[in-house]
């Protein structure tokens, strides 16, 4: 398995030559996210080698150093990564990067309407699927801390803020810096509010 690992990461880090560092790889052209991570590594590989990128691009996506660090120690308690041991370490790692429930002193913390001009928080629609929309932050400028994503959706059109907009709380993904959304049919009209601590 160390051999095989070895050969992956070799041909993942050095793609065109050997003048091109696994970290200029990955910084400039390499994935954004954790399923543009296992196309990308699963590219010319065997369905064999799966468990292995899956791992690599769990650690490189955790959405926290502890969930990364719950990761790798389930792995390597289970024998390193398989077919099973995989798909049981994300589900740990899952509990990990649930938001913490607010303690009692700080339960009265207020939250507060983030980028109120959408200028310091940027983001895109990352897929579709099974009633599901999901969007993906690609800058937080201030690096402020997100507690809460709500999007707003209006199903009839044309749009205006007298149509009634459906309120839907995003469901942070584990992986990354993902929402999804739970929607009932095609939507014509959308905005998204970010949410965090008012000390943030």
């Amino acid at each position: 398995m160390k051999t095989l690992r070895s050969l992956l990461l070799l041909s993942l880090c050095f793609p065109t030559s050997l003048y091109s560092s696994c970290a200029t790889y990955a910084g400039w052209f390499g994935p954004s996210n954790y399923k543009e991570c296992i196309l990308d590594k699963m590219k010319g590989q065997t369905t064999f080698m799966l468990p292995l990128v899956e791992e690599q691009c769990t650690v490189q996506f955790a959405c926290n150093a502890e969930a990364r660090r719950k990761f790798e120690d389930c792995i390597s308690l289970l024998g390193g990564p398989g077919i099973y041991s995989v798909p049981i370490c994300q589900s740990d790692v899952r509990e990990a990067c649930k938001p913490a429930a607010p303690s009692p002193s700080s339960s009265n913390t207020t939250e507060i309407l983030l980028d109120k001009d959408n200028t310091e928080i940027k983001w895109k629609f990352c897929g579709t699927k099974a009633e599901t929309v999901s969007i993906c932050v690609t800058d937080n400028e201030k690096h402020s801390i997100i507690t809460r994503v709500v999007g707003h959706f209006a199903y009839k059109a044309p749009c205006t803020l007298d149509e009634p907009f459906t309120k839907v709380i995003g469901q942070k993904a584990w992986f990354e810096d993902r929402y999804d959304f739970r929607m009932n049919g095609e939507f014509n009209c959308y905005y998204v509010e970010f949410f965090g601590p008012a000390n943030n």
